[in-house]
């Protein structure tokens, strides 16, 4: 009996959901905190295609 056999034998079948059902993205608090020190960089790309963040200069 190979290992994944096992374990659905222990805790049953995988259960996947609707997998049609569009995907509900919540908000919470540490993912806003978050998404403001994001807004601070901007992604630049070299010429050689490597992406780095950078710090927008204070206006």
């Amino acid at each position: 009996m190979r290992v994944t056999e096992r374990l659905q034998a222990l805790f049953g079948p995988a259960t996947q959901g609707d997998t049609k059902a569009p995907v509900v993205h919540k908000h919470d608090v540490f993912e806003s905190a978050s998404q403001e020190d994001l807004e601070h960089f901007v992604v630049e790309t070299d010429a050689e295609g490597h992406h780095y963040g950078v710090r927008k200069e204070a206006d």
